[in-house]
Formats: structure tokens, sequence, C-alpha cells
């Protein structure tokens, strides 16, 4: 059983649960594999230069073109410097609680 979404004049689209699934999945192995790279020191830049994933978002669907090569790069780019800007966000947070903590704050 899927839902129909009809954003504006956009055509209908059908959302299967085994794609939100998929998609669930997949975002989990690129955080996954943001938070690996975090842990053994590697840097931002360095992570969104080697980390790669399945794009199914900016490919072609029938009607639709694919993106260009160098924009699918831009977006991969893009989301693993704000996966690791997110992890190293709530790395730091976590950091400063347990050091008030630790001080009796």
């Amino acid at each position: 059983m899927g839902y129909i979404v009809n954003w504006n004049d956009l055509p209908e689209v059908e959302i299967l649960p085994n794609n939100i699934r998929k998609s669930a999945a997949g975002l989990e192995d690129l955080t996954g594999q943001v938070e690996d790279g975090t842990a053994k020191g590697d840097w931002r830049d360095a992570l969104a230069r080697r980390i790669r994933f399945a794009d199914r978002i900016h490919v072609s669907t029938g009607g639709s073109p694919s993106y260009p090569d160098h924009l699918i790069e831009l977006f991969q780019r893009k989301r693993t410097e704000t996966i690791y800007d997110q992890i190293v966000q709530r790395q730091s947070a976590a950091w400063k609680y347990a050091l008030w903590e630790a001080a009796g704050i």
C-alpha cells in the first residue's frame, strides 16, 4: 500500500513504504560512515570528498531528466558536510554538559 502525494501542480507521485525504508537505511548508512570518519579524526572536507552514496533522488524518472553530474557531486558533498556539522555540534554539546556536570554546575 502506498500514499498519493500531490504538491501544487506537480504530477502525482506514489510514495511506497518500502522506498521510504530504503531511503532511511541509506541515510543511516551515510550517517554511520560520517560518524566513523569523525571518530577516526578525519576532517570535514576529507570526508565530503571521499564518501559517496547511491543517489536515488536526482536521477531521471521517465518524464524528467537527471541532474548534471556536477550538481549531484555538490549535493553529495553538502549532505556529508551537513551530517558532519551536526555530529560535531552534538558531540560539543555532550562534552560541555559533561564538563558542567563534573564541575557541579
